[in-house]
């Protein structure tokens, strides 16, 4: 099954930090649970029911309130998805078909980074908001904050970072009346460690602070050093930012491999919602190996400012975002090479 909801991961990993309560072991007998954490998302979420995904079937409806069309549909309290899970923390609540009597919609059905999941992303930043400066932990040493799990599984939801529209003012408190401790250039991207609604918390180089929603445009998934190698596991593509010394800032985009022809690679400016146009595709070989490429070149008649730029790739209906700093004036080549097989 493609979907799950993003309570399964939830109560398989989250938990806050140790002080408060004993850990208790999961329902597998592999993960560990802070009691308090549990309870307190029962609290919050247990009159909330939801669906559960039988089949693939996701068809968002017709008309002004959008509703989702789906198949083989169960019901399960939070309460009893988290109690079952956490067995340590309490006993599942049982719930009667005739007392279900509401059914929780989410705001909007996102997949994670490797397209296998679906995630309300409202209730996700619900727990970011509420959890976000504690620490949850797994089998082994590897410990996280819940944002920091929610930036790496769900990055369409919180994202790992944001570009400035605007040169902002940042805040001491999530609040427009808080004392105002500095202010930050716009186009540059900047590291979100929490999120309060309307607000991100932002980790500046000696301070953190926080910035309105609307100042941002949410950021790419990570950030790619110039001539060196990023590799893209989940579509086994590798990506390098290389840059010729220029007069001005300039950008086209190579992209190789055995499947070059079915990878949709994408530029946007800093903090544009809009890919830039691509003008002209060159097909070539390099010279070093015969091996085929489509250089992209991309409009040259547009202003293109220094700032952090977000490289979109596209693979399978799954969507990366991957961002570098373009300061300098340069051409700037996008490398793209996907080492996948071509499908069909």
């Amino acid at each position: 099954m493609k979907t799950k909801l993003f309570w399964i991961i939830l109560v398989s990993l989250l938990a806050t930090s140790a002080g408060a309560q004993d850990w208790q072991p999961g329902g597998r007998g592999n993960v560990e649970y802070n009691c308090d954490a549990i309870m307190s998302i029962v609290e919050e979420f247990g009159i909330v029911y939801y669906l559960i995904l039988g089949t693939d079937d996701l068809t968002p409806g017709e008309g002004d309130a959008e509703h989702y069309v789906l198949t083989d549909i169960s019901l399960v309290t939070v309460a009893e998805s988290l109690l079952v899970r956490a067995s340590g923390c309490g006993k599942a609540i049982a719930v009667d078909d005739d007392e279900v009597v509401d059914i929780y919609e989410p705001e909007k059905w996102k997949p994670n980074i490797t397209g296998e999941y679906f995630y309300q992303c409202d209730v996700v930043r619900a727990i970011v908001a509420g959890f976000g400066d504690r620490e949850f932990r797994r089998t082994g040493e590897r410990q996280h904050t819940v944002i920091s799990f929610y930036q790496e599984e769900a990055p369409e939801c919180i994202p790992p970072y944001v570009v400035t529209r605007v040169h902002s003012e940042v805040f001491a408190c999530p609040d427009s009346d808080c004392e105002k401790i500095d202010r930050i250039m716009r186009w540059l991207a900047w590291s979100v460690i929490g999120w309060s609604e309307g607000w991100y918390e932002l980790a500046l180089e000696d301070k953190i602070g926080f910035v309105a929603e609307a100042d941002v445009a949410p950021g790419p998934y990570g950030l790619l050093q110039v001539d060196e190698q990023h590799v893209l596991q989940y579509a086994e593509c590798v990506m390098v930012p290389q840059r010729r010394p220029e007069e001005y800032r300039d950008f086209a985009i190579i992209k190789g491999g055995p499947a070059y022809q079915e990878i949709e690679v994408a530029l946007y400016r800093p903090a544009v919602e809009t890919a830039q146009d691509v003008i002209e595709e060159v097909e070539g070989e390099f010279s070093n190996n015969g091996m085929p490429y489509i250089l992209q070149i991309l409009s040259h008649d547009t202003h293109y400012p220094r700032g952090v730029y977000t490289v979109e790739l596209t693979w399978d209906g799954v969507t990366f975002r991957y961002g570098f700093n373009a300061q300098d004036h340069a051409r700037y080549y996008i490398h793209v090479y996907c080492n996948r097989p071509i499908s069909g």
